[in-house]
């Protein structure tokens, strides 16, 4: 890829993140680094430490991001969805690029969070 093509890339990431309020940034952020993974609304709510429940976060912002295309929920059961970054989504790719190439310290983190909340949830 051209040098000049992924400044202008970065540039628009810089520029849609930073107008993204600050809970969608943390959430599409998480999603970003744990991709291709995708989490339940109780991870995420673990992983990005939001205070509330996971429906509140469901009926809200994730829907809006859903609506925008920046994430992408598969209903599993009727309270039960599997959330995933959007990567056929422009900006989302480049995130994901930029997440996975320079993100791995903050990836294990996440992940860690991830697996502890699923041993504290089992026992």
């Amino acid at each position: 890829m051209d040098d000049n093509v992924r400044v202008h890339d970065a540039y628009q990431l810089l520029m849609f993140v930073t107008g993204e309020p600050a809970l969608s940034r943390k959430i599409l952020l998480a999603l970003a680094h744990i991709y291709p993974k995708a989490i339940s609304a109780n991870q995420l709510v673990e992983i990005i430490e939001y205070s509330h429940k996971s429906r509140v976060l469901s009926r809200g912002i994730l829907a809006e991001l859903e609506q925008r295309k920046l994430i992408l929920r598969d209903k599993l059961t009727q309270n039960l969805h599997a959330i995933r970054i959007n990567h056929d989504h422009a900006l989302m790719k480049v995130l994901i690029e930029v997440t996975q190439s320079s993100g791995q310290d903050f990836r294990t983190i996440l992940l860690d969070k991830l697996l502890r909340g699923d041993e504290k949830n089992a026992t």
